[in-house]
């Protein structure tokens, strides 16, 4: 059992489980054997809904919303004059509270079908790596209509590609409906496209919607430090025009692709050559993001930034400069490719400094105590208890930009005591059967201080002494 092996569960890899740290004899093999795989990263989707199943939720969801908007125009058109509060409380609503059941059944699905893989894979470190990029590509279930996408794109955008070359993960999150409908492009139209000229005569103008083309070349690639600018945004905006889901007014545009799925629908699409980032695209209709997204990964700002982010999550929250360097030139080495890269992470030594630096976000902190404890998971209401709690909801980051990585943003006092009473919470679930001690030492190993084992050994009960190992600064970071 060596402090290498400590790091490779505790710091690459979700945490370690009850007997993981006796197993590993070569901790950088045993990292690296988990890149090779390719399918380590997936989930086991049995019985969860995909992108078609959520955009059927999506359109009842829209059909809902109408009719509530319909209703209340009839309401206010046919009500007396004198109408008291009481009688305006006890109008009959829409049916979105049944919708938001269906949702967030949904939702729990996939939070217990993530944290059971989570809890249970032997790949801890692709775990964090496919978590990393579900980050860094956040699409967020912000509401009762968009949640049925959070899961699928995950599961279909990000985990297949995450050991793949980056440009694929690009396309992959930029392409499904589930981006589409977060960041409002399926409704995104070109001015100037056929159209538009067929919504003006018509009187409904939806128009060019800029929110997914900022967000790719500000959080997804190049970032700000590249000096893109406004007319960048919307030049890209317009490119992007005709990436639409499947539905009732585009299925024509889609052969037999089923409704709910991606197609490149051109008379949404904004005609005429694009200029983005000082470069000329002259492709046109579905040629043409392929080729922007391509040179946007390709970008030195992008393999910056991404070595910078990568860095930052592994190691410290002011990444070392060395590190930064290090990945950054093997990502333009290899073309963006994500095994090499986090091969690169693996054989950095900087990775492998004993001082534990990063403090765990909530979910890194539920986690390696369910593995830590030997639980797979445990009951839905239980989950999202836990998520609550600890203040970061699965699949509800609050922006684009994802959840935070730094100590600051989890380590405040009030978040702290919430960890301690969760930690009892779970202690005394599992003291009658474990071993304080023991189990500090299984879970860290080398890692765990004289201090802290002395504090343990000390405590009162079972109970006691399992709430400190999980408070112990050795658990808490990593």
């Amino acid at each position: 059992m060596s402090l290498e092996a400590a790091i490779a569960l505790n710091r690459f890899g979700v945490g370690a489980r009850p007997g993981d740290l006796s197993a590993i004899s070569d901790p950088r093999a045993y990292l690296k054997r988990q890149l090779a795989g390719g399918q380590t990263a997936l989930i086991d989707s049995t019985g969860l809904p995909g992108s078609a199943d959520a955009f059927a939720l999506y359109t009842e969801g829209l059909r809902q919303r109408r009719a509530a908007r319909a209703a209340g125009a009839d309401l206010q058109r046919n009500r007396p004059a004198a109408t008291d509060r009481q009688t305006m409380m006890a109008e009959p609503q829409a049916d979105a509270p049944v919708l938001a059941e269906r949702a967030g059944r949904l939702l729990g699905n996939e939070i217990a079908a993530r944290v059971r893989h989570g809890a249970t894979t032997d790949a801890g470190f692709v775990e964090r790596w496919a978590l990393f990029w579900a980050n860094h590509f956040t699409m967020a279930a912000n509401g009762a209509q968009k949640v049925p996408f959070a899961g699928p794109f995950e599961r279909e955008a990000i985990r297949p590609h995450v050991l793949g070359r980056f440009v694929d993960l690009l396309t992959a999150s930029t392409t499904h409906p589930g981006m589409l409908v977060y960041l409002d492009q399926a409704q995104s139209i070109g001015p100037n496209s056929v159209a538009a000229a067929r919504q003006n005569r018509n009187g409904r103008v939806r128009g060019l919607n800029e929110n997914l083309a900022r967000e790719i070349l500000e959080l997804h690639t190049v970032g700000t430090e590249a000096g893109y600018t406004q007319a960048d945004v919307t030049e890209f905006a317009r490119a992007l025009t005709g990436w639409t889901i499947v539905n009732q007014r585009t299925a024509r545009f889609a052969g037999n692709a089923p409704p709910g799925t991606t197609v490149f629908a051109a008379p949404m699409h904004e005609p005429g050559s694009r200029t983005i980032l000082g470069r000329t695209y002259r492709q046109t209709g579905r040629a043409l993001v392929p080729a922007i997204l391509a040179d946007l990964a390709a970008h030195p700002a992008t393999a910056r930034k991404i070595a910078t982010k990568l860095a930052r999550h592994f190691v410290a929250d002011d990444p070392p400069a060395s590190l930064v360097t290090r990945l950054e030139a093997s990502f333009n080495r290899t073309g963006g490719d994500l095994a090499a890269v986090a091969e690169t992470l693996v054989d950095s030594p900087e990775c492998w400094a004993p001082q534990q630096a990063k403090f765990k976000t909530p979910h890194d902190f539920l986690l390696s105590t369910l593995r830590a404890s030997g639980r797979t998971g445990g009951r839905l209401r239980e989950l999202r208890d836990a998520y609550e709690q600890l203040g970061q909801l699965a699949f509800r980051a609050p922006s684009p930009e994802g959840w935070p990585d730094d100590a600051a943003s989890w380590a405040g006092p009030d978040a702290i005591l919430k960890r301690v009473d969760w930690s009892s919470l779970v202690a005394e679930q599992i003291a009658q059967s474990t071993d304080a001690v023991a189990f500090a030492e299984a879970c860290l190993g080398p890692s765990l201080s004289d201090a802290t084992r002395t504090a343990i050994r000390r405590a009162e009960t079972r109970q006691q002494g399992i709430t400190l190992a999980l408070m112990s600064p050795e658990f808490q970071r990593r």
